[in-house]
């Protein structure tokens, strides 16, 4: 297992490479606000940094740059130092294409499966779920 890890890793390019490990120290961030301070708050502290009237919806290139993005950090919360959550993971990126003049919005969904009841976070840019696979829950939240 480590040394499927380690070719993964020895694959990645520089770029991914440093991008990854941004991703590494920026979740708990992310995670620590979103716990204490609420995520409103965390994101409304956030828009601060971001200029919403130069947002701009993505070209090809740039939304195949945004899905990349969020497969390394979808990776950056499996592997890394806290269990990172899709909402915490969604803050983040959300942020990140946001501070880059990209129109990418968090949506929030549910679904019920059995009797089970199930939220989860995601990302869109130009209406295009980022590195959800297989998204089975219905919109909600904005």
């Amino acid at each position: 297992m480590i040394e499927s890890r380690l070719k993964k890793w020895r694959a990645l390019a520089f770029r991914e490479k440093m991008l990854f490990l941004m991703f590494i120290f920026c979740l708990p961030l992310v995670a620590f606000a979103i716990r204490y301070f609420g995520y409103l708050r965390t994101r409304h502290f956030l828009s601060r940094f971001v200029s919403r009237n130069t947002l701009h919806q993505a070209d090809a290139t740039e939304l195949a740059q945004a899905q990349r993005k969020a497969e390394l950090l979808s990776m950056a919360g499996r592997h890394g130092w806290i269990s990172a959550t899709c909402l915490r993971q969604s803050v983040l990126l959300e942020f990140l294409l946001q501070r880059q003049g990209l129109a990418a919005e968090i949506k929030i969904g549910v679904r019920k499966q059995d009797a089970l009841f199930d939220a989860h976070a995601w990302v869109e840019l130009n209406g295009i779920p980022l590195a959800q696979d297989d998204l089975q829950h219905h919109q909600v939240l904005q």
